[in-house]
């Protein structure tokens, strides 16, 4: 028991030495590349050539989006004295105004619409139910016009 508690465990000891297995230490130590290693340099050498590649990408592409930003801005073309808050609010009330006028036209045009043909498929639902006493399936895709049309 005595002994055991004066020696020092394995978990305790650290070893000092850095140990760098990379290519450039084999090849000095004389160690033959293997075809792993050569795959893998390889592989190193096209993953990195398509990083650069991908860098140029994404910089030629953000260079012409700010040259397409800066030619859409036009600020030659506009008075820059006569913008304000105030002129800025009424062309977007004038813009509202213009789309509550397209809704509201549009709203009225499917309106119309929907009643003509709510008209119609209920007359051809009819005609079909009384034409097939007892097999309401055969109307079934006709039902299912009509309620789409009635629940709008």
């Amino acid at each position: 028991m005595g002994a055991q508690a004066s020696r020092p465990s394995l978990t305790d000891i650290t070893p000092d030495i850095k140990f760098d297995a990379s290519v450039d230490v084999l090849k000095q130590l004389g160690a033959t590349e293997t075809e792993f290693s050569k795959r893998e340099e390889a592989d190193r050498f096209v993953e990195g050539k398509v990083a650069e590649r991908l860098v140029q990408l994404e910089r030629e592409t953000l260079k012409q989006f700010e040259d397409k930003l800066d030619k859409s801005l036009l600020l030659a073309d506009v008075d820059v004295g006569t913008l304000s808050s105030k002129s800025l609010d009424e062309k977007v009330d004038a813009l509202n105004l213009k789309i509550d006028l397209y809704k509201q036209l549009d709203a009225d045009r499917r309106k119309d619409f929907q009643e003509k043909d709510k008209d119609e498929i209920e007359k051809k639902l009819t005609e079909c139910l009384l034409n097939n006493k007892g097999k309401p399936l055969k109307c079934f895709e006709l039902m299912e016009q009509f309620k789409k049309l009635t629940t709008e």
